[in-house]
């Protein structure tokens, strides 16, 4: 069909209309006479354009319907019971089609996180474990670019290059370093998650380059942290409008969490094959017992953040532990005792059972017997 022969702009009329209904809050009807100058041309299709505008509020829901006729036609009528009917049960139809395609969405989303969740266990490399992360990330919000910092608390600086899934618009003006007054840095300043559909008015999005370069309409930074510790920042962005519903936000931060125990994780792990390492460096150079001891109990207390280890060596004829190596070596005891029983302390129950042992709260175990002062929990290895 010619619109031009009402003189009409239709999507723009429809605009007009669809603003005012929703605005008004009430239904609005206007009719398109055909133009002079078609009729002149002898135009023989002389009906009248008529559109019709009617807002609806379901379950939460708003919206509005609209209805276009050539001619003279009842359906615009609003006082037709039927026409009410029709719109009550779009409106249902609209909310049921609506909800039916979020739960497909939540539903493959919460299939996705769970499988996205295990794999991370399987990743022990850095540099494929963080491309991971976003690129499963950018699949399971349908984001358009997402962009993953490593953050070291200890030196308050990012680990860069960052990791970044998703097409760029201009990749060679991706810099790699974070100033004070780059998005990552005013995200840990800032130091809560931020969703945003305003870029220019937020804290932390605003003046943002690589928003702007990007054409980056919406977007959401993520603290990536366990309790206390931020160990990264998780940028979504979206070159359209995105609404971060409750639901998602809830999705966005479960991930965060995953995602945040991962890289503590693979940290823990890094440190621990690196004192591996160097323990067997040391174990194959040393050339004294006596000086091997002191430095795998001095490695185990670094690795694992103790205040003070201890290896006994046991002895199965006479039932016995001797005290061969402590750390720091110059620190106080609560015992001088070097020789005890295999029926004393829960070192004792380690070395009889061959079982390893982990006390939270060492008042609440009767077994325990203070060797160093101060002490509130312990953990025990038997070395086999």
């Amino acid at each position: 069909m010619d619109y031009r022969q009402y003189g009409v702009d239709l999507e723009l009329e429809k605009q007009r209309l669809g603003e005012r209904v929703l605005r008004k809050n009430e239904h609005h009807v206007k009719r398109y006479p055909v133009s002079p100058q078609f009729v002149e041309e002898g135009q023989q299709n002389l009906e009248s354009l008529t559109i019709a505008a009617y807002p609806y509020d379901f379950e939460e829901m708003q919206g509005l319907i609209l209805i276009e006729c050539v001619g003279k036609s009842a359906l615009i009528r609003k006082q037709n019971g039927w026409l009410e009917l029709y719109l009550q049960r779009a409106a249902h139809a609209i909310w049921y089609a609506t909800t039916y395609a979020r739960q497909n969405v939540q539903t493959s989303q919460l299939t996705n996180l769970h499988g996205f969740t295990e794999s991370l266990t399987q990743l022990s490399d850095p540099k494929e474990l963080f491309s991971q992360i976003a690129w499963e990330t950018l699949h399971i919000l349908a984001a358009d670019v997402v962009v993953i910092y490593e953050y070291d608390r200890t030196t308050q600086e990012f680990i860069t290059p960052p990791d970044i899934a998703g097409r760029l618009i201009y990749v060679e003006q991706m810099k790699s370093e974070v100033s004070s007054n780059n998005v990552p840095q005013k995200l840990i300043d800032y130091g809560v998650n931020t969703y945003s559909h305003d870029l220019a008015t937020d804290p932390v999005f605003q003046k943002s380059d690589f928003s702007q370069r990007e054409q980056i309409k919406s977007a959401a930074g993520i603290l990536l942290k366990i309790q206390d510790e931020i160990v990264g920042v998780i940028f979504i962005n979206y070159r359209r409008e995105f609404y971060f519903s409750d639901s998602v936000r809830t999705l966005i931060e479960t991930l965060a969490s995953s995602i945040a125990i991962a890289i503590k994780n693979q940290r823990w792990l890094g440190n621990w094959v690196e004192a591996l390492n160097d323990i067997d460096l040391k174990i194959i150079t040393a050339n004294q017992q006596e000086e091997l001891l002191h430095q795998i109990v001095e490695r185990a207390a670094s690795a694992t953040n103790a205040n003070f280890a201890a290896i006994r060596l046991v002895n199965k004829v006479n039932q016995t532990l001797e005290t061969c190596a402590i750390y720091p070596p110059s620190c106080p005891r609560t015992s001088g005792k070097y020789l005890s029983s295999f029926d004393e302390g829960i070192t004792g129950w380690v070395a009889k059972n061959r079982m390893p042992q982990r006390v939270d709260d060492v008042s609440k175990d009767s077994r325990y017997r203070a060797f160093f002062p101060n002490v509130g929990k312990v953990f025990l290895v038997y070395l086999i």
